[in-house]
C-alpha cells in the first residue's frame, strides 16, 4: 500500500485526499486521487492509485469485577486486566496501516492505568502508561497487516481507592466499555488526528460483578473445650483462680478485602452478668499479622464509665477500679488472609447479696451470667456488612465458638417471674393479745428459664447449675444447686415457722422439703430476717434440668406472717421476700426476683373505737416531672427546662424518691372507722349518749417544710361512703371548704420540738363533713369509709 508515500516539493501548496466513504459492504479496494496544485491553483501533478481494503473483526469482550478489585497496587491489591483481540479478515496488504485506539468507561469507580498493543506474536507495538483516567487514545503505525493478523489490545485497570469502588453504585448504562479501533490512511491535513481514518471497529464490553464476598472466620485456641473432639463443648469453669486467659484467632478467609474491620469484646448484658470482668486495659492484647502497612485505631469502653460504680460488685470496685466491661479495636482494612489474635484475661468476681449498701444485685431481670461476646465485622466494597462466623478445626487446635461469638456457653438468659398475693395487707390485731391471726401469703413461680416461650431447657440454667451439657435433651442433664428465699421484715411483723406447714414450696408433683431454716434473732419489736433454703438434690420428680424447670414453673411458696402491736412506733412496717439461686459455686448467690409490700397494723385503743388507714393506701408518688437539675443540687436550673424522656434516660437517679421544683406528687389514703375496743360505738351512743365526733387524718411528707422543700397542696379529692351513700368532693385551695378540711401545719409550731413540721392534717370530723356535703345530720360509725387523694406540687 503506497497511498501516503508522496514526495512534496516547495511548489506544492496543498494536498487533498479523496477517499471512498466508509461502508460495511465488502469491496476489494478503494480508489484514491491525489491532486497537487501550485500557488495559482494550477494542477501540477495527479496520482491515481489503489488502496487495499482491510477489515478487523473482534469478539465481544466482557469484564469481570471481583471484590479483590476494590484496592489497587498502591494499597496492596492486584489490578485487573482485560484484553481485546482484533483480527484482520480481509485484504492482503503488506503495507503499513495507521491505527488509533480509544476506550471510554463512564463508571467513575474504575480507571485505565495502562494499555499496550501487541501483534500476533505478542510483540509490543506500542504502549501507554500512567493514564489514570476514564478515557484514553493510543495512535500507532503497524507494518505488514496480512489476512489473519491479530492485534492484542491489553488494558490494565485500577481503582481510585478501597473506599469508593463499588461498581454496583454506577448506573447500569455506565457499566460498559466503549472501545473504538480506527484504521486506514494517514491524513496530513488534520495533523495526524484520527478523524479521517477511513475504517473503524467498535467493541463494547459489559462489566459483570464478581461472586466472591469477604469472609471472616473466628476460632478459639485457648482454652481447649472440656469435651474434646466435638463441635459442642462446655466452657464454664468455677475455679478459685481469679484470672482466666482466653485467646481467639480471627482471619479474612477469602481473596477479598474487608473495610472498616472492628472487633468488639464485652458483656452481653452488663446488669445481669455476675462472674467475669476484664481487670484493666493492660490485660488485653490485639495483634494483627499482615504484610501490608495500614492505619489502625482502637478504643476501650470502661465499664465504670458506662454504668455507675454502685452497679459493680464490691470485689471489682475495691480491687479493680479500672475494670472494663467492653473493648473495641478497629482497623481500616483487613486484607485477604490477614489474621488478628485477641488475648485477654477475665477476673472472677461474684455478686454480693443485696445488703442495702449497693445496688449491683439486681432482681427481676433476665440473668445471662457469663455471657461475654467476641464480635468481628466489617464491610464489603458495596457497604454491605460482613459478620464473622465460627470455625472449628480440632486437628489444628482451633475450637470455634458456640453459640456464635460467645465466649461462655450460656445461650438463653434465665428468668424467674413471680406473682405475689395478697398485696394489700391489713393486720387487725386483737385488743387483748395485741397480735393478729397469721395471714396466709403465697408466691407463684412461673416462666423460670423461659422468655414466655416454651423451650426444652435453657443453656443459661445449665451453665449455672449443671456440670454436664447436652445440646438436644434437657432430660440428660443433672442439675445441682439451691433455691434460697430470704424474708426481711421490719418491726411489727414476724414470720411463722414453728410448724412444718408454715413454709411450703409445692406443686402437683409434691412438696419440696426445706434443707435449712435460719433466723438472725428476728423479733416482733426489732424485726429481722429469715433464710429458707431448698436443695435441688431433693426436688420432687428428680434432678434433671427439665424436671427442675417443670417444678419451678408451677410451684408456689406458701408462708404465714403475723402482725403485732409490740411497742412498735411504725404501724406500717415494710417487708420483702427475695429469691436467690446458687449453682456450682455455692458462695455465689444470684438474685432472681424480689416481692415486697407494706403492711398496715391496726393497733386499737384500749377503751374506744377509732379510725384506721388501710394497706390499700398508696404512698407519695411522683405524678409528673418538673424542671431539670443538671448539677443535682436540688435546685431548678435556669433557664427553666422541663424534664423529658431523654433526660430521664441519661439520669437513672431521677426515678428515685427525690423531688425537684415543678414536680407533681400524689398519694391515696384509704381508711374506715373500726368499731372495736372495750367500749364499742353502740355502747358509746346507747350508754353514754355520745358519738365519735372527731376524725383527723395525718399525712407526713418528709422534708416538705419550707426550710427544705416548699410543697403546696394543689388539689384534694375526697370520697366518703356513709352508710349506703357515696359522696365526693374535689377541693382547690381557692375553695372556701379547702381551709376547713386541709390544715397545713408544716411551718407552725405545732409542737415545740418540731418548729418546722412535715405534717398536713385533714379534718373529717362530723362537723366538717356536714358542712362539706351539706348534710343535715351525720355521725361517724362503722359504716363510714373514706378515701383521700391529695395532690401537692413542688
Amino acid at each position: 500500500m503506497r497511498c501516503l508515500l508522496i514526495q512534496i516539493t516547495q511548489y506544492i501548496d496543498s494536498l487533498q485526499l479523496y477517499s471512498a466513504p466508509d461502508t460495511s459492504a465488502i469491496v476489494p479496494y478503494s480508489i484514491a486521487t491525489v491532486q497537487v496544485t501550485d500557488a495559482q491553483g494550477n494542477v501540477s501533478n495527479e496520482i491515481v492509485y489503489q488502496v487495499h481494503r482491510i477489515s478487523f473483526a473482534t469478539l465481544p469482550s466482557n469484564f469481570n469485577v471481583n471484590y479483590i478489585d476494590v484496592f489497587n497496587a498502591t494499597h496492596g491489591g492486584s489490578p485487573v486486566v482485560r484484553q481485546i483481540d482484533y483480527t484482520n479478515i480481509e485484504g492482503n496488504s503488506t503495507d503499513s496501516v495507521y491505527l488509533s485506539f480509544t476506550d471510554t468507561i463512564l463508571c467513575r469507580n474504575i480507571l485505565f492505568q495502562s494499555v499496550e498493543i501487541k501483534d500476533t506474536n505478542n510483540n509490543v507495538l506500542t504502549s501507554l502508561t500512567g493514564i489514570n483516567a476514564h478515557q484514553f487514545r493510543l495512535p500507532v503505525v503497524v507494518a505488514n497487516v496480512p489476512t489473519g493478523m491479530i492485534l492484542h489490545v491489553r488494558e490494565t485497570l485500577s481503582f481510585p481507592n478501597f473506599d469508593s469502588t463499588c461498581v454496583a453504585t454506577c448506573p447500569i448504562d455506565s457499566n460498559t466499555f466503549s472501545s473504538h479501533l480506527l484504521y486506514g490512511c494517514y491524513d496530513f491535513s488534520h495533523s495526524g488526528t484520527a478523524e479521517n481514518l477511513c475504517m473503524k471497529r467498535k467493541s463494547e464490553g459489559l462489566i459483570t460483578l464478581g461472586d466472591k464476598i469477604p469472609r471472616i472466620l473466628i476460632s478459639r485456641s485457648e482454652p481447649a473445650p472440656n469435651v474434646p473432639g466435638t463441635g459442642s463443648y462446655w466452657d464454664t469453669t468455677f475455679t478459685a483462680n481469679p484470672l482466666t486467659h482466653w485467646k481467639f484467632i480471627i482471619w479474612n478467609d477469602s481473596n477479598n478485602v474487608v473495610k472498616d474491620f472492628s472487633i468488639l469484646l464485652g458483656h452481653q448484658a452488663y446488669d445481669s452478668t455476675y462472674r467475669y470482668f476484664i481487670p484493666d486495659s493492660s490485660h488485653i492484647t490485639v495483634t494483627m499479622h499482615t504484610v501490608h502497612g495500614i492505619p489502625q485505631g482502637d478504643s476501650a469502653y470502661l465499664f465504670r464509665d458506662i454504668y455507675h460504680a454502685p452497679n459493680l460488685p464490691n470485689c471489682i470496685v475495691n480491687n479493680y477500679p479500672n475494670a472494663l466491661g467492653a473493648y473495641q479495636k478497629r482497623f481500616d482494612v483487613l486484607y485477604p488472609h490477614d489474621t488478628v489474635e485477641v488475648d485477654f484475661d477475665l477476673v472472677y468476681c461474684c455478686a454480693e447479696p443485696d445488703d442495702g449498701r449497693n445496688t449491683y444485685s439486681l432482681f427481676d431481670t433476665p440473668k445471662s451470667f457469663n455471657t461475654w461476646y467476641l464480635q468481628a465485622n466489617g464491610f464489603d466494597e458495596c457497604g454491605d456488612e460482613v459478620h464473622g462466623e465460627s470455625y472449628l478445626d480440632m486437628a489444628n487446635g482451633l475450637y470455634g465458638i458456640e453459640p456464635l461469638f460467645f465466649i461462655s456457653q450460656t445461650g438463653e438468659p434465665m428468668y424467674l417471674v413471680q406473682d405475689f398475693s395478697p398485696v394489700n395487707l391489713n393486720f387487725n390485731t386483737d385488743p387483748n393479745t395485741g397480735c393478729s391471726a397469721p395471714i396466709q401469703f403465697h408466691i407463684s413461680n412461673q416462666d423460670f428459664g423461659k422468655d414466655h416461650n416454651q423451650i426444652d431447657y435453657s443453656r443459661a440454667a445449665a451453665n449455672f447449675f449443671s456440670t454436664d451439657y447436652d445440646l438436644t435433651d434437657g432430660n440428660l442433664m443433672q442439675v445441682h444447686g439451691k433455691v434460697i428465699f430470704q424474708f426481711d421484715l421490719q418491726p411489727g411483723i414476724t414470720l411463722e415457722h414453728s410448724l412444718a406447714n408454715d413454709i411450703v414450696l409445692s406443686n402437683s408433683i409434691g412438696s419440696w422439703t426445706i434443707e435449712s431454716f435460719q433466723s438472725n434473732g428476728a423479733t416482733c419489736a426489732a424485726g429481722g430476717s429469715y433464710r429458707v433454703v431448698f436443695n435441688i438434690d431433693s426436688v420432687p420428680g428428680g434432678t434433671t434440668l427439665n424436671n427442675f424447670y417443670d417444678f419451678m414453673n408451677s410451684s408456689t411458696l406458701y408462708f404465714r406472717i403475723t402482725g403485732c402491736c409490740c411497742n412498735n412506733s411504725n404501724t406500717n412496717p415494710f417487708f420483702s421476700i427475695k429469691t436467690y439461686m446458687s449453682g456450682l459455686d455455692a458462695n455465689c448467690e444470684i438474685p432472681m426476683a424480689k416481692r415486697e409490700a407494706t403492711a398496715s397494723i391496726h393497733c386499737h385503743g384500749c377503751t374506744l373505737p377509732g379510725g384506721v388507714v388501710n394497706a390499700s393506701s398508696e404512698p407519695l408518688t411522683r405524678k409528673s416531672f418538673g424542671f431539670v437539675d443538671f448539677d443535682n443540687d436540688g435546685l431548678m436550673d435556669l433557664p427553666q427546662t422541663r424534664v423529658d424522656s431523654s433526660y430521664i434516660a441519661g439520669h437513672p437517679d431521677i426515678a428515685l424518691n427525690s423531688s425537684i421544683v415543678g414536680d407533681t406528687l400524689y398519694s391515696v389514703i384509704n381508711g374506715s372507722v373500726e368499731d372495736k375496743g372495750s367500749i364499742n360505738l353502740a355502747t358509746l351512743r346507747g350508754t353514754y349518749g355520745l358519738n365519735l365526733r372527731h376524725l383527723y387524718i395525718e399525712q407526713k411528707i418528709p422534708h416538705s417544710n419550707s426550710s427544705e422543700f416548699d410543697v403546696r397542696m394543689d388539689k384534694l379529692n375526697i370520697t366518703m361512703r356513709i352508710g349506703a351513700s357515696i359522696y365526693t368532693a374535689n377541693l382547690l385551695p381557692s375553695d372556701a371548704m379547702f381551709a376547713v378540711i386541709v390544715h397545713d401545719v408544716r411551718d407552725s409550731t405545732l409542737l415545740a420540738i418540731h418548729p418546722h413540721s412535715d405534717i398536713y392534717f385533714y379534718d373529717l370530723s362530723e362537723t366538717a363533713i356536714r358542712s362539706l356535703f351539706s348534710l343535715p345530720s351525720y355521725v361517724l360509725d362503722s359504716a363510714t369509709h373514706f378515701s383521700l387523694r391529695p395532690i401537692p406540687c413542688m
